[in-house]
């Protein structure tokens, strides 16, 4: 039996949790899958209540799941920095998940800001290490709030991380049909992004099956625009990759439409859905579950249960373009939209 843990976080994450657990629901019914699910209720509403965060039996009972599905954080009465830092990074801090990927892919061009979209076929994936660089909270503040003040920041780099962020790349290049991988970096200006060089170098000898190239990251911003339809998997730093998936969220029409993963290849995997940060917090009660289903679909596709997965994947596909009117209207039709994921999923 799969054992998954849920963690619907605040309001929006709230709302797409359970709309990609309905959808669960009906895929297991239809591939006769068997799965138990552990809530644990972490966000603002506990932290206010409680004062904490995550408890160290909460962080060891979400390293026993098979796979973790985060909802998503944000409310109105906490900084964003505090469940985002306190619950979400320690996750990826205690259970190693050193990998993060995100698949953009445009679903139907008049979602896509770009013209003459009906010619080009956008989907690739960008890998990013996510433990060292900017994530490893090196650093410190002399002469706080002074005129005088210095802030002090440092990015690490270990060859043994950036190996397996490479070959998790590799990997996933592999087993994608176009078989190419595109390292962006900084090196010209950077010189420790030399060991990503070197590495990608060693690593791309050992598969002579990957077609690779490599771009300054100056370059690339302007090719995901003119050419975004050239990329087909992207390994890079944790800064580049976050502007990165960035401008591949507003490709595919925005946040709504797509999820993150972050892994520990092998052992344990955590998605969560994409939300735009922003001050409307009455819309986050109609939020766009697309994102929420498609990131069930790959926790699914990471347990090995493939059919399941692209049975899920194909009927999002499907009711996201028989229902593009929907997401003309303000508040989201929400539920007429989880309506169609499911009819959909009867008809295929």
């Amino acid at each position: 039996m799969l054992h998954f843990g849920i963690i619907p976080g605040d309001t929006a994450g709230k709302i797409r949790t359970r709309c990609a657990l309905k959808v669960l629901q009906r895929v297991a019914e239809l591939h006769g899958l068997s799965y138990q699910l552990d809530t644990f209720d972490l966000g603002a509403d506990n932290y206010i209540e409680t004062g904490e965060l995550i408890s160290s039996d909460q962080l060891a009972s979400l390293g026993s799941m098979d796979g973790i599905f985060l909802g998503g954080f944000g409310d109105p009465r906490l900084e964003r920095s505090v469940c985002e830092n306190g619950i979400k990074a320690k996750l990826w801090a205690e259970l190693n998940l050193f990998v993060t990927m995100r698949h953009v892919v445009v679903y139907n061009e008049e979602f896509c800001p770009l013209k003459n979209q009906k010619s080009r076929t956008i989907d690739f994936i960008v890998v990013r290490e996510n433990t060292e660089t900017s994530y490893s909270n090196l650093g410190s503040f002399i002469h706080k709030y002074t005129p005088d003040e210095l802030a002090l920041t440092q990015g690490v780099l270990i060859r043994k991380t950036v190996e397996k962020v490479m070959r998790t790349a590799f990997s996933v290049a592999h087993h994608r049909p176009r078989r190419k991988l595109t390292l962006i970096d900084r090196s010209q200006s950077i010189p420790a992004h030399d060991l990503g060089r070197r590495v990608f170098a060693d690593i791309s000898r050992e598969n002579p099956d990957v077609r690779v190239n490599s771009f300054n990251a100056e370059e690339v911003a302007g090719a995901f625009i003119s050419h975004p339809e050239q990329f087909d998997v992207i390994v890079t730093t944790a800064d580049i990759g976050d502007m990165l998936m960035g401008l591949g969220l507003e490709l595919q029409g925005g946040p709504g439409f797509s999820f993150t993963a972050y892994h520990n290849p092998g052992q344990i995997a955590m998605f969560e859905p994409c939300q735009a940060w922003r001050e409307d917090w009455e819309a986050q009660r109609s939020p766009n579950p697309v994102g929420a289903v498609g990131a069930m679909a790959q926790l699914l596709a990471s347990v090995g249960q493939w059919p399941a997965a692209l049975h899920m994947t194909q009927a999002l596909t499907r009711a996201v373009n028989d229902s593009r009117g929907l997401f003309n209207a303000e508040p989201l039709n929400v539920e007429a939209l989880l309506q169609n994921i499911l009819d959909c999923l009867g008809e295929a």
